[in-house]
């Protein structure tokens, strides 16, 4: 089952915690002796769930276990029941889950600058995709891309922020991504940031967990 998307006026973080709060799986209860499995894609992992876990532990006195799986096995394995939750960036029908979007986050584009600016206004239209550093965030964000870019016209495809940061030394090479990521990536360079104004569909994060 998919509950439709919705925002919501809580911060991610505060959302996740509540979401994870919320799993409490078959008989476990919350019981200290268990272990209680999370799996999560790593661009939402990183941002969000770590440090949300570390507090969820030491409020609750339990051991969980936080994996790193793509969305094809995060609804394989919470079907088997062999992780309690997930955490996906891609609604599917798939049987015996239950699929629950619970934030969403809007995409900037992000360029390194040594004095940024507050947050500037840019269209796709003066984004040169021959200098891209591209990453497939969903799909429905690759058809959004796919309509403004074209195919396989970007510099170069990464999968992860800590990739993007290596390559992302050049002024002239951009990126896009969603908030939550590039709030990470700020942590690490001096990023002048953008707002799209014919900015792709809002990335949601959905909830995953086993309808019995």
């Amino acid at each position: 089952d998919i509950d439709e998307p919705h925002k919501i006026s809580i911060s991610c973080e505060v959302s996740l915690y509540l979401s994870i709060s919320s799993c409490k799986v078959d008989a476990k209860l919350f019981d200290e002796r268990a272990t209680y499995g999370y799996s999560s894609i790593a661009s939402i992992s990183v941002p969000f769930l770590t440090d949300i876990c570390s507090h969820f532990m030491e409020e609750y006195k339990t051991k969980l276990s936080l994996l790193t799986y793509q969305t094809p096995e995060a609804y394989e394995k919470v079907a088997k029941k062999e992780v309690d939750a997930a955490f996906v960036s891609s609604a599917q029908n798939v049987k015996n889950v239950t699929c629950t979007s619970i934030f969403r986050q809007d995409y900037f584009v992000a360029r390194v600058c040594t004095s940024p600016e507050p947050v500037k206004q840019i269209s796709t239209s003066q984004l040169n995709p021959a200098k891209e550093l591209f990453q497939n965030w969903n799909d429905e964000y690759m058809l959004w891309h796919t309509s403004k870019f074209g195919n396989d016209n970007y510099l170069l495809q990464v999968d992860s922020c800590y990739t993007l940061k290596e390559f992302l030394s050049n002024p002239d090479y951009w990126t896009i991504l969603p908030k939550g990521n590039l709030d990470e990536l700020k942590k690490m360079i001096p990023l002048q940031v953008y707002e799209l104004e014919d900015a792709p569909p809002a990335r949601i994060c959905y909830l995953l967990t086993n309808t019995y």
